[in-house]
């Protein structure tokens, strides 16, 4: 423990230190994710797990952080700590003289990490190909299913602390009928899909060296249009041609969907969820679709988007209603109300789509977790369900909602604006 504590690696990680210290402290008590917030990581009596992801986020970069250690400081010992998924325990394990763990968690031999000067862990050359292979696409297509496994073995360690569900169900709404509001999303007989999206990097392998550089800009969401963006541009010509990268979800999308698809599967309804990267249109024309993302990330449903009258702005900073006047003001503008927390506005809409008869719905903004804590929460149903009555029971509508956060975490939200779609726009495209 000593070792690990006073590491390079740990060095700068102040918070990933107490958190293992204290998990140490407490490895023969059956510790809750509340006790490891308040008493591990200081946070206020108040905190509540459903909605703040903090012990598992700290926990997972803390899991990551020690198979860092262990590849490389600590490669000497043969004796480890891990936290094996879906526990908080910590435990001691034995590794094999060829580096196998005989119990507990193995490390990722595709993955590379690093500690960066905050103490946190972040990806380094994951899984590239080397440079005279970057043109194959099975390669390529590696390194992508490597960060699905990932993403799911993420998902499924966050599952693993939810309650579990009396055969499989939540009984308490196992004997209720699904809420109308959903009920208009999923009662057509199709399969419901939720899709994440996966924004486009671009990487670079600079002089053929072991370390990669990832870039993102906002703007480019295609990997034909590097040229748009005269920084990605510049690289370009700095670091030769990047490869296309699309490994990495929001973690707010995430937990969204998460949330979503426990909500939904309490009422029996089955979902698939995938990424934008794995869910070409051809395939999701024939099914119901949920889709999260921002201003940025949801340009693959650019067309979708065009059929409303509220539009969110750049950066999600704002709403505007295009039926308005041009040149009328913001109608629905982020409103910063300290450091940490804020009133940020976001979109919600359900739409038909395709002479098949699925159904979109889409769900746009910066704090998309909020937005589904909103729309799974019986005020959220209810208020979406009475302006329904008060518009004519139309089904597909488009909605401003108000959502306050502090950081990551949704502390209320409201209904601010509510149209029904015009008889044209709710015909399905074809």
């Amino acid at each position: 423990m000593e070792e690990v504590l006073q590491s390079k690696c740990f060095e700068r990680a102040t918070r990933l230190r107490a958190l293992l210290l204290y998990l140490w402290e407490n490895r023969y008590q059956g510790i809750s994710e509340y006790a490891i917030a308040v008493d591990g990581l200081g946070r206020n009596p108040d905190f509540e797990s459903k909605i703040d992801a903090t012990v598992r986020v700290q926990i997972a970069r803390l899991r990551v952080l020690l198979r860092r250690y262990y590849e490389g400081e600590g490669s000497r010992f043969t004796t480890r700590l891990v936290i094996p998924l879906g526990t908080h325990q910590i435990q001691l394990v034995e590794v094999m003289p060829d580096g196998e763990v005989v119990e507990g968690l193995k490390s990722n031999p595709g993955t590379h990490l690093r500690c960066d000067t905050s103490g946190d862990v972040v990806p380094s050359a994951t899984v590239f190909p080397t440079p005279r292979g970057w043109s194959s696409p099975n390669r390529f297509l590696v390194s992508v299913l490597v960060a699905v496994i990932v993403l799911l073995l993420s998902c499924l360690s966050w599952l693993l602390l939810i309650p579990k569900r009396h055969g499989g169900k939540n009984s308490a709404s196992m004997d209720q009928e699904l809420p109308l509001f959903w009920k208009d999303l999923t009662n057509n007989g199709k399969a419901t899909r939720i899709i994440l999206p996966t924004p486009i990097f671009f990487a670079w392998r600079p002089d053929g060296g072991t370390s990669t550089l990832i870039a993102r800009d906002l703007s480019v969401n295609e990997s034909t249009k590097l040229e748009d963006s005269p920084q990605l541009a510049d690289m370009e010509k700095r670091f030769g041609k990047p490869v296309a990268w699309q490994n990495y979800t929001f973690a707010s999308d995430t937990f969204a969907a998460l949330r979503l698809e426990r909500f939904l599967d309490s009422y029996g309804v089955q979902t698939l969820i995938s990424s934008s990267a794995e869910s070409p249109h051809q395939i999701i024309d024939y099914e119901n679709v949920v889709a999260f993302g921002t201003t940025s990330s949801l340009t693959a449903y650019q067309s979708d988007l065009d059929r409303l009258s509220y539009k969110l702005g750049s950066y999600e900073k704002y709403v505007i209603d295009k039926r308005m006047p041009a040149g009328s003001p913001r109608q629905f503008p982020l409103d910063q109300e300290s450091a940490s927390r804020m009133v940020t506005p976001g979109l919600i809409a359900l739409l038909p789509r395709r002479a098949s008869g699925s159904r979109i719905l889409l769900v746009q903004g910066a704090q998309t977790t909020a937005l589904i804590s909103y729309m799974t929460s019986e005020t959220g149903m209810r208020e979406i369900t009475q302006a329904e009555a008060e518009h004519g029971h139309n089904p597909f509508f488009e909605a401003v909602v108000l959502s306050e956060v502090n950081g990551e975490n949704p502390i209320q939200s409201r209904l601010v604006a509510f149209r029904p779609l015009a008889q044209q726009d709710s015909t399905p495209a074809k």
